[in-house]
């Protein structure tokens, strides 16, 4: 039996023409389309219909099954649409009249709860049908807590009074850790719902649990140094296993938003029956994802990588706020900046110290310079070591006394550190404790031949001293040449003798070797030593090499070196104590290191060669014919043929030289770089360089090529370790100033012409 609704459309002269402003449309006849909303207990059902309607037949009939209305009298919505889905016609809230008299279809009478020996539960529905053979799916959702649990089959329905049951077996009663009554919350047969608030009889999870699976989850907070922050959060798993076995229990932790905060497993070999599983988690994890709790934990119970048990547990930790625990190791940057500024000139010499005052070392660091003006300036910095620093100097032409010059680090917050506020610093709040102290040791950087101290270098070697002749204090003022040695844990890997006359910047020193290696190397780049050599300690790791690679170019990774040691400077060189190609390899078997002499750029790695037959290995005490290893070359003479010089790239400039001979030695090979220099005109406010001129030997005919240039030029200097540029002097505006600086000018060329015909 079916209820039918019978809508009349009015007709057309009538009222619908008044709900539109197209009286041609609205006022023919046509096809529309006709929907009823009923407004159900559970929800709303609708039907539509599309029908032909002119004078002559101005209604529509929509039909629904009775057996789908729970209510037996209810309200329910119209509309009508043209053809274009267009709203014609709209109301809401009619109400309708009571059909209780209808047929039903089907409905549930009753229902009752059975524990069948701890093995299953099982839900009973006394059902009514008014309809035989009816094949329909059966749901029953189970209520507890704030979750629910479901199960759906399918069932044959006969004509009248029956009893149909739904079984929920032992792993699904095990899956909610509920002890306590469970709420039969609905029950769909078929297209139709039935609600309920029925509570079941009392069950234990336990007992049905015939698998392993978690009994309950604890935690505890354990502050180990007393400062009121926690070191740890303890999680304790109490689980139940079947029978001895290895476990594994994986868990995560998140917020009650879901937001993901750390994971982390444990196995351990669990005997038959209750077991702990104790988790420590470092509240530094928890700390450094910055969410605050409750927190809740999701945890999951495998043996023989199958999943025994999931169990999940809201506001598990009660704990508020992720400050409550210990902060994680974090660097720290600082910023400061200093600006002088030359009246005569109208340049400003800003320098820009930034360092790392925290605890560990920072990567990726982004520095960004600008004035209040039209200046701006970035700079990036790949690493910065704990306690290291990096300064930068920029010479701003067409500015005033009155500029603000502000630079800031990591604008955009993608370094996670200490403090925050000591990452900006401007022209009129200088930070640096002494403007003529930059690397802070106490020495006025105007005799300071010695920037920076161990921890300035680029390493990542441990435990890394320094020696200069037989002093380890390096907040010293060092003359002339002298010895300095580089150890690690007292073991010397570097030597050298440098001259003082040219300042010496350890930030500007990379220094690596091997970790986990299976054969030693080491790595040193950034030391320029103006024709001198030095001396480099390598692990011989591998005791069945007994030779090196030698990669006499500045490199910076290991992978630069080529795998068989015959790629652009490499040398193949036994560790014979024979001086071969300027260079000299000793094995000392009482540290158990080569040491590798004649080193300019300095790239080495352990391998397997053997040089001349008669050769054997030496010790760092035996003594050899130094001349010997050249006899196999006596009748060869070098000559070399080079290309011309490259362009002036970081103030250096090289080409290649080949031995047409092949003599396969390089006693006479003539030099492949050397030190160069550039003229630059000046930044104007923000603006690029106008041009850039390399310089070598013709340094003063460009220079005069350029005297009706209207700007002063800037001179950079070669890249010397160590070297950063101070402020310059201020100027006077007299005729005599500007003669006493061209003086200077020219003195400047010439030096750098002395050293560049000396390294030649």
């Amino acid at each position: 039996m079916y209820l039918f609704f019978i809508f009349i459309l009015i007709p057309l002269t009538h009222s619908i023409i008044n709900l539109t402003t197209d009286a041609n449309i609205t006022g023919k006849s046509g096809t529309y389309n006709f929907i009823v909303e009923i407004m159900d207990k559970y929800g709303i059902i609708l039907n539509d219909t599309q029908k032909y309607v002119d004078n002559g037949n101005n209604f529509a009939v929509l039909s629904f099954p009775s057996e789908l209305l729970q209510k037996n009298k209810f309200n329910y919505s119209i509309r009508i649409n043209d053809i274009n889905d267009n709203l014609l016609f709209r109301k809401f809230n009619v109400q309708s009249k009571d059909y209780s008299g209808f047929n039903k279809g089907l409905n549930i009478t009753k229902i009752t709860d059975e524990n069948a020996n701890n093995n299953l539960i099982r839900i009973n529905l006394t059902v009514v049908s008014e309809k035989s053979e009816i094949k329909a799916n059966v749901t029953v959702a189970l209520k507890y807590l704030a979750d629910i649990i479901s199960k759906t089959e399918e069932k044959i329905l006969a004509n009248g009074m029956q009893t149909i049951s739904i079984i929920f077996d032992n792993e699904t009663i095990k899956s909610t850790h509920y002890n306590g009554s469970f709420i039969v919350d609905y029950a769909i047969i078929g297209n139709k719902m039935f609600d309920f608030e029925q509570s079941t009889l009392l069950y234990n999870y336990e007992d049905f649990a015939k698998t392993p699976y978690i009994k309950s989850i604890t935690d505890e907070k354990l502050d180990l140094d007393n400062n009121s922050m926690f070191d740890f959060l303890e999680l304790n798993f109490t689980t139940n296993a079947k029978e001895p076995k290895q476990f594994a229990i994986q868990y995560s932790l998140y917020d009650n938003f879901n937001s993901f905060i750390l994971n982390g497993s444990k196995t351990q070999l669990l005997n038959s029956g209750i077991n702990n599983m104790q988790v420590l988690i470092n509240g530094s994890k928890i700390y450094k994802a910055k969410v605050n709790g409750p927190y809740a934990i999701n945890a999951i119970l495998q043996s023989d990588n199958k999943t025994n048990d999931v169990f999940y547990k809201t506001d598990a930790i009660k704990q508020s706020f992720y400050t409550d625990y210990e902060m994680p190791l974090l660097p720290d940057l600082k910023v400061s900046l200093n600006a002088v500024f030359n009246k005569a000139s109208k340049e400003t010499n800003l320098t820009v110290n930034i360092s790392n005052a925290g605890k560990i070392p920072v990567f990726n660091i982004f520095l960004d310079i600008f004035s209040n003006s039209t200046y701006k300036n970035s700079r990036t910095l790949d690493f910065l070591d704990k306690n290291g620093f990096k300064i930068y100097n920029f010479i701003i032409a067409n500015s005033t006394n009155a500029t603000l010059f502000t630079a800031i680090a990591d604008f955009d917050n993608l370094v996670d550190e200490i403090d925050k506020s000591n990452n900006i610093a401007n022209s009129l709040k200088p930070e640096i404790k002494l403007p003529n102290d930059m690397d802070d040791d106490g020495i006025s950087d105007d005799s300071d031949a010695l920037i920076g101290n161990e921890k300035s270098i680029n390493t990542t070697i441990k435990n890394l001293t320094v020696i200069i002749g037989n002093i380890s204090n390096l907040s010293k003022t060092f003359n002339g040449t002298l010895k300095i040695n580089f150890f690690e844990n007292n073991s010397k890997i570097l030597e050298l003798d440098y001259n003082f006359k040219i300042p010496l910047n350890l930030s500007n020193l990379m220094m690596s070797k091997q970790s986990n290696s299976s054969f030693g190397y080491t790595i040193i780049k950034g030391l320029k030593l103006n024709g001198s050599t030095k001396t480099i300690y390598v692990d011989r790791i591998d005791q069945s090499k007994s030779g090196v690679c030698i990669k006499d170019s500045g490199i910076s990774l290991l992978s630069e070196i080529s795998e068989n040691c015959n790629g652009t400077n490499e040398t193949k060189l036994e560790c014979d104590a024979i001086l071969k190609n300027s260079y000299k390899c000793t094995y000392n078997a009482t540290i158990k290191k080569y040491k590798v002499e004649g080193l300019n750029h300095s790239g080495i790695k352990q391998i397997e060669y053997t040089g001349n037959a008669g050769s054997t290995a030496s010790s760092e005490s035996s003594s050899g014919n130094i001349g010997a290893s050249n006899n196999a070359n006596a009748q060869c003479t070098e000559k070399w043929e080079c290309t011309l010089w490259s362009g002036c790239i970081n103030n250096m400039e090289s080409r290649a030289c080949t031995d047409i001979s092949k003599c396969g030695t390089s006693l006479s090979k003539p030099a492949e770089s050397r030190a160069c220099y550039e003229i630059t005109i000046k930044e104007k406010n923000g603006e690029k360089s106008e041009e850039n001129f390399k310089k070598t030997e013709n340094a003063e005919k460009l220079l005069n090529n350029k005297n009706d240039a209207k700007e002063r030029k800037k001179y950079s200097l070669p890249d010397i370790t160590g070297y950063f540029l101070m402020p310059p002097e201020a100027a006077n505006k007299s005729i005599g100033a500007l003669i006493a600086l061209v003086i200077v000018v020219a003195g400047v060329i010439a030096y750098f012409k002395f050293v560049s015909s000396k390294n030649l």
